[in-house]
C-alpha cells in the first residue's frame, strides 16, 4: 500500500462522540423531599445539553453521536457550553442545600475512515427505526385532521411540524455528508410533514 493510500486510510473521517449526563434520576433527587422544581431544574438542563449534543451529528446509539468531519472547535465549543451549564446548576443545587451533581463524561473520539464504517451501519438503522415511527405518526395525524377542530390546537400543530421539517433537514445534510443512504425515508417524511401542514392550514 503506497504511503498517500497508508495516509487516506488513517484521515479523520468523523467523530463520535460518547455522553453521560447526570439526570433528575439520581436516587438523592428521586426522594419526596426534594421538591418539585429542583427535579424540573435538572431535567430542563439535561434535555437542553442532550439537545445541544445531537444537534452536532446523528445518533448512532442511545447516548452515541456520530458526526461528520467538522471543526473541532466546534465540538469542543458546544462540550463547553454543556459543562457550563451543569456548572450553573450545580451552583442552584448548592444555594439550595443540596449535594451537587457530577461533571458531565463527554469523550470525543476521532474515527478512520474503516472505522466511520462500522458506526455508519449502527446509525442508519437506528435513524431508520426513528424514521419509520415518524412516518406512521404524520399518516395516522394526516388521517385525524378533519377531527381537529381548536383553531389554536392546529396552531400550535403546524408549530410543532415545522420544527420537525427543520429537525429532519438538518438530518438530511448531515447523513448526506456521512454517506448513509435514507434519501427515500427523508423525502416521505418530508412530504407527508408538507401535507400535514397543507390541510392545518386549510382550515385555520
Amino acid at each position: 500500500m503506497s504511503t498517500q493510500n497508508v495516509k487516506s486510510e488513517s484521515e479523520v473521517r468523523g467523530y463520535v462522540i460518547a455522553y453521560d449526563l447526570p439526570s433528575e434520576n439520581r436516587v438523592v433527587y428521586s426522594e419526596q423531599n426534594v421538591d418539585k422544581e429542583v427535579k424540573m431544574k435538572i431535567r430542563a438542563t439535561r434535555i437542553l445539553c442532550t439537545t445541544k449534543l445531537h444537534k452536532l451529528g446523528v445518533l448512532a446509539t442511545q447516548s452515541v453521536i456520530l458526526t461528520p468531519p467538522i471543526d473541532k472547535e466546534t465540538i469542543e465549543k458546544v462540550i463547553d457550553e454543556v459543562n457550563q451549564n451543569y456548572e450553573d446548576l450545580n451552583k442552584y443545587l448548592k444555594q439550595k442545600g443540596l449535594i451537587e451533581l457530577e461533571t458531565p463524561l463527554i469523550k470525543v473520539i476521532e474515527l478512520t475512515k474503516k472505522q466511520i464504517e462500522d458506526f455508519k451501519v449502527l446509525a442508519e438503522r437506528k435513524l431508520k427505526q426513528q424514521l419509520d415511527k415518524g412516518i406512521d405518526k404524520l399518516a395516522q395525524l394526516i388521517n385525524e385532521i378533519d377531527t381537529i377542530t381548536e383553531k389554536e390546537k392546529r396552531k400550535k400543530l403546524m408549530y410543532n411540524l415545522n420544527k420537525q421539517k427543520r429537525e429532519i433537514e438538518r438530518i438530511d445534510k448531515i447523513t448526506q455528508e456521512l454517506g448513509i443512504k435514507l434519501e427515500n425515508e427523508i423525502t416521505l417524511y418530508i412530504d407527508l410533514i408538507d401535507k400535514a401542514i397543507d390541510e392545518l392550514k386549510s382550515e385555520v
